[in-house]
């Protein structure tokens, strides 16, 4: 049976879900008619020390007061720590990418004109843009690469981030208050203000009134137990429970994308180690393509399934020096 809207959490889902032991169980949702919305489950290591946080700030009275935003390097998991919450907690989730130029009015909605398919008649009708869909129906809307959006636009979503009321000017002043269960999340590789590495090209210094409305917190890479554990998710053990990638080639995948991370200059680490000579870095998505073209240049007969997989993954993208230096990261750690 499904519902047509969310007026409460009336299902719960095990904390197993989430790759925790225990018998707790998390208040979520049943079946209901926003499914279309729900994120689809995927691959992903929950970490305790920002999983906890994130599904208190969900459950408490304190997301109808302040925005969450989320900041870390490049491909830590940002993004996709909400998602696949949300996933699990079968809560309608949309996923804005946010640029330089998109204004307050995109996200709240736009008319259209329509035709009467009877008399012909034209009129114009109200659609809902992404934050009124949220905020209507209780969904959580996630602005990713808050940092991207010009001041003058994420001042504008002041009251949105307090939940005070909703005003839409062009649907004849309709008023709005929010879902019980709209949430709004930021992410960033910045935390909202100053680009300390100069890499971040495009990003922008936000309003510090703006960035006071958030509760902020940092999402580093993953430890390298986790890390390998979610690449070992992506190749599963065959039938006869033989290992269908090598758990010694991903460690050693994983100690090349280790390297990388400590010499990239937009690690938050990489200040207080002295190093920092890469302008790019190595993410687990990039770790997992890397592992699949590994497959795909082996079916191929490639002469180096190693390194031919690493440039069509990482290192095609690199000026020539760093693919350089990558080249010779790969050499020291798995061998001439």
């Amino acid at each position: 049976m499904t519902t047509n809207t969310l007026n409460s959490f009336n299902d719960k889902a095990s904390i197993a879900e989430f790759g925790f032991q225990g018998a707790a169980q998390i208040p979520s949702f049943g079946p209901h008619k926003f499914q279309y919305a729900v994120p689809d489950k995927e691959l992903y290591v929950f970490r305790k020390d920002l999983f906890n946080p994130v599904l208190y700030w969900l459950r408490s009275d304190d997301c109808k007061k302040e925005g969450l935003y989320l900041t870390g390097p490049a491909g830590s998991g940002k993004t996709s720590l909400p998602e696949q919450i949300a996933a699990r907690l079968n809560w309608p989730c949309l996923t804005v990418s946010c640029n330089s130029r998109m204004t307050v009015a995109e996200l709240i909605g736009y008319t259209q004109l329509t035709c009467d398919p009877v008399t012909g008649d034209q009129t114009t009708q109200w659609v809902d843009g992404p934050l009124t869909t949220a905020w209507r129906n209780g969904f959580i809307l996630i602005l990713d690469e808050y940092d991207y959006l010009d001041v003058t636009t994420s001042a504008g979503l002041n009251g949105v981030f307090e939940h005070k009321p909703l005003v839409l000017d062009q649907n004849n002043g309709e008023v709005l208050k929010a879902h019980p269960f709209f949430r709004i999340i930021t992410t960033g590789n910045t935390a909202g203000l100053d680009d300390e590495t100069g890499l971040m090209t495009g990003t922008q210094r936000q309003n510090p009134a703006n960035i006071d409305r958030f509760m902020t917190l940092i999402v580093p890479y993953m430890d390298l137990s986790d890390e390998l554990s979610l690449l070992q998710g992506h190749f599963p053990q065959d039938d006869q429970g033989r290992e269908t990638f090598p758990t010694d080639v991903l460690i050693k995948m994983l100690d090349v994308a280790t390297a990388i991370r400590k010499q990239y200059i937009g690690n938050l680490d990489s200040s207080s180690s002295g190093e920092g000579q890469f302008t790019f870095t190595m993410s687990t998505r990039t770790l997992v393509r890397w592992a699949k073209k590994v497959i795909m240049c082996k079916q191929i007969k490639s002469n180096d399934p190693i390194v031919d997989a690493l440039a069509m993954s990482f290192t095609n993208k690199l000026s020539s020096a760093e693919a350089m230096a990558v080249k010779e990261i790969v050499k020291l750690k798995f061998g001439n």
